[in-house]
């Protein structure tokens, strides 16, 4: 056995090592940065696919080629045709803190903001109807 043959052996012996112990720290270390730098990929990205939804919506029922009623519907939709399966729940508190966002950000002043008056809760219900005006208390007068 030469010294070639040696050298070859101590090499593919400190690889094998050194694979054995880079799974584990890998898996350990490397997965979870990963998996958390995907998750916060995913949710930039849909923040961007809801903010132009909720802009193609603005703009379809200004021009009239959707109802204003029809606006949560419309952005949902986009969202959805993105790739984003969310729970009705979670497409109303995210298409709503959005559109929070987008009527807020030029105001100096905080106030109840909700998607005009078309706004829609997440078992599509418009609580802005009847005796409960949008953020108002059932007991004080509309």
């Amino acid at each position: 056995m030469g010294i070639t043959e040696i050298i070859q052996a101590a090499i593919a012996l400190i690889l094998a090592v050194l694979a054995g112990l880079g799974i584990p720290f890998a898996h350990k270390y490397i997965a979870p940065w990963l998996d958390a730098k995907t998750e916060a990929d995913e949710a930039r990205m849909l923040e961007t696919v809801t903010q132009k939804a909720i802009y193609a919506a603005e703009e379809a029922a200004r021009t009239g080629n959707i109802p204003k009623s029809g606006k949560y519907k419309y952005a949902s939709d986009i969202i959805r045709s993105s790739g984003f399966d969310l729970s009705a729940e979670t497409m109303a508190a995210t298409i709503n803190s959005e559109v929070y966002k987008q009527f807020t950000q030029y105001k100096d002043t905080e106030e109840n903001i909700t998607w005009s008056d078309e706004f829609v809760d997440a078992k599509g219900d418009n609580p802005c109807e009847g005796n409960n005006p949008c953020g108002g208390d059932e007991n004080e007068p509309a």
